[in-house]
């Protein structure tokens, strides 16, 4: 009796510890966005919101730990759900989709400056349906666009805001018709499904152009029906699936087999299923996927010389200190921002639960969830974030939410949650949505994600001269503001500063007008990288029609050499020649160009004029015409038929 009170006591004060945790994260929360640290990237959201919206959050933070308030407030939330339950079942479904659907397009990102958001939209328009780590998510995303521009014209852009958003309805859909099936009734579902939907990794679904939504949304789904087996013998089957699914959308899903083989232990020695189906189908379908990726990558890296790479490239070191490696203090704090960004309550819930015993009566479940927390920590910790941890945040947001679900699970059924008055949990999970809204509201706003972008790019990672670039692009391509994108593209320090961004230093300047700086940025990139195949053409470009195409010639030539698929210098070479008064070599590389490309139009308009200036007019008369007919529209075709016509008069 006394060990229950003693146990009892202690839940109390976890129970105490939750709203004093709440008030100093909420305090934090705030404090972050007023004070312009940069290092704490994954906190200080409020900072690039108006005032306003800091003050709005600021005072919701505090009326949601008022506690006579946060019980009105729970108050009308209970009213308007059960009027909402009165509804079918159907109609629930289709509301809560609207409802989704509305908020992630309303709040949708509008700049893809962090991860490989452009790369990403730039693959699907050419058509990219496979690659090797992210294997089912390349190919949906590939036939979506495919498909959708059957019917119209869709850009890359498009194309990954309708995947995200129609994926985290999806998500909203599968958590609100998900049961536990708990018969114990020992997880506080309600408050589990809410803080799963607030986690910081749902901003994958508001139109975010990268390839990780359906691992996240696969591997959350793998743990929900995961402990739902543990709790009631029933779910296995579909979290086979939903590891597989995850495994193929991307391979860093691998970390969870460890958690999968519990599952298969348990099913094996303790349930003890009679029947061939329940007993083996489900570890047939997980081990087949899990084998199936293991294998493409092994035979990836040994017969694609792309990717014959060692491993352990992409993993960090654990020393020195002084570098960013595994205990380096630059690294935790970098992983301690990913909690704050993702699953930020899972600190007030530990900091509630910690000291509170647990129950022996959940061992097989607390085994999972801590093989689970662990593989994630594990991922979170030892994996290279190639990019900066800043901006490959969403890759890490999986192994992140993996702990943080794990995490919920354990301590809000340690606290024994579930007993406590429902204003207490609705606390909880406020404090969820609030953190969410300021990251979600941030990302939202264009001004706010630029600021927040060039902000990062203070942060000394090796990550930071590729997303400088990203945001060149940004400027460049959707605001239009040459001179900000190139400003940026030449702010790139170091090594960062290869040949491929000197030739976007480069294209800026020619697009600005500035021809000279632009040869001279295309001679520093070609003294980094001399098979630069883009660098020559553009050098042969700009010095053949500047009237120096002795000059331009070689580059051209070179650069069909390093790259045959480039049609326009094949067009930049003929014209080179023409300008030397080489007709007849002109003549040979046009007529090789309609050759090989018959839909070229004016291929054959410069191939007539070749003929034309060697007065085979014939000639010139069938190519021209031959031009026109692809293409009516081109105006100099008529000028040289006409041109034709004058020449052949007496």
């Amino acid at each position: 009796m006394d060990d229950n009170k003693v146990m009892t006591d202690k839940r109390q004060t976890g129970i105490l510890r939750i709203e004093i945790a709440g008030f100093i994260m909420a305090g934090l929360y705030i404090l972050a966005g007023l004070i312009p640290i940069d290092s704490l990237w994954g906190f200080n959201h409020l900072r690039y919101l108006p005032d306003y919206g800091m003050i709005a959050i600021g005072l919701l933070f505090i009326i949601v730990l008022i506690p006579h308030v946060s019980e009105k407030i729970f108050s009308a939330v209970k009213g308007i759900l059960r009027i909402f339950n009165r509804f079918s079942l159907s109609v629930r479904v289709v509301a809560i989709a609207i409802m989704a659907v509305l908020v992630f397009y309303l709040l949708r990102v509008h700049v893809h400056s962090l991860g490989d958001g452009y790369q990403r939209i730039y693959q699907g328009e050419q058509g990219y349906l496979y690659y090797h780590t992210e294997v089912l998510d390349f190919f949906l995303h590939g036939i979506l666009y495919a498909g959708l521009n059957l019917i119209g014209k869709f850009s890359g852009e498009t194309i990954y805001t309708i995947f995200s958003i129609a994926a985290g309805t999806s998500f909203i859909i599968s958590i609100y018709l998900f049961r536990l099936d708990d018969r114990e009734r020992i997880i506080d579902e309600p408050l589990m499904k809410i803080l799963l939907i607030t986690f910081g990794g749902s901003q994958l679904f508001f139109g975010y152009a990268e390839s990780y939504a359906l691992f996240y949304i696969f591997s959350l789904l793998y743990i929900l029906y995961a402990v739902r087996f543990l709790l009631s013998g029933k779910g296995l089957l579909a979290a086979s699936i939903f590891l597989g699914l995850s495994c193929t959308s991307h391979i860093t899903a691998l970390i969870l087999a460890p958690s999968f083989f519990y599952l298969a232990f348990y099913n094996h020695r303790i349930i003890c299923p009679e029947k061939f189906p329940r007993k083996y189908i489900p570890s047939i379908i997980a081990l087949a996927m899990i084998v199936a990726v293991i294998v493409q990558e092994i035979l990836l890296r040994i017969y694609v010389g792309e990717y014959v790479t060692s491993v352990s490239g992409g993993y960090l070191s654990l020393w020195p200190l002084s570098e960013y490696t595994v205990f380096s203090p630059a690294h935790l704090l970098d992983v301690l921002n990913e909690i704050l960004i993702i699953v930020p309550v899972i600190l007030i819930l530990a900091f509630a639960g910690f000291g509170v015993p647990s129950n022996d009566k959940h061992k097989n479940l607390n085994i999972f969830l801590s093989i689970t927390a662990v593989s994630g920590a594990l991922m979170m910790v030892i994996v290279d974030p190639k990019l900066g941890y800043a901006r490959d945040w969403d890759l890490f947001s999986i192994p992140t939410a993996m702990l943080g679900l794990a995490g919920v699970i354990y301590f809000t059924t340690k606290l024994n949650l579930k007993a406590e008055r429902p204003c207490k949990r609705f606390v909880v999970g406020a404090l969820s949505m609030l953190f969410l809204s300021g990251w979600v509201l941030t990302n939202a706003s264009v001004q706010g994600q630029l600021n927040r972008a060039e902000d990062l790019l203070s942060l000394d990672d090796k990550g930071r001269g590729y997303c400088t670039e990203l945001l060149a692009y940004y400027y460049r391509y959707n605001a239009h503001n040459n001179e900000k994108s190139l400003e940026l593209l030449q702010s790139i320090p170091g090594r960062g500063k290869n040949a491929r961004v000197y030739y976007k230093i480069a294209k800026t300047e020619i697009d600005l007008g500035r021809h000279e700086d632009a040869l001279e940025s295309i001679y520093k990139g070609l003294d980094l990288d001399s098979n630069y195949a883009a660098l020559h053409l553009m050098a042969g470009t700009i010095l053949t029609n500047r009237g120096k195409p002795e000059q331009g010639l070689p580059h051209l030539q070179r650069a069909i050499t390093l790259d045959q698929s480039r049609k326009e210098a094949y067009h930049t070479l003929g014209t080179a020649y023409y300008k030397l008064d080489s007709l007849d070599m002109a003549l040979m590389i046009f007529k090789d160009i309609a050759r090989v490309y018959p839909d070229d139009a004016m291929a054959y308009i410069e191939a007539g004029n070749m003929y034309r200036l060697l007065r085979q007019y014939d000639s010139a008369y069938f190519y021209i015409r031959q031009g026109l007919q692809i293409n009516p529209g081109i105006a100099e075709g008529y000028q040289l038929l006409n041109a034709i016509k004058r020449e052949m008069s007496p």
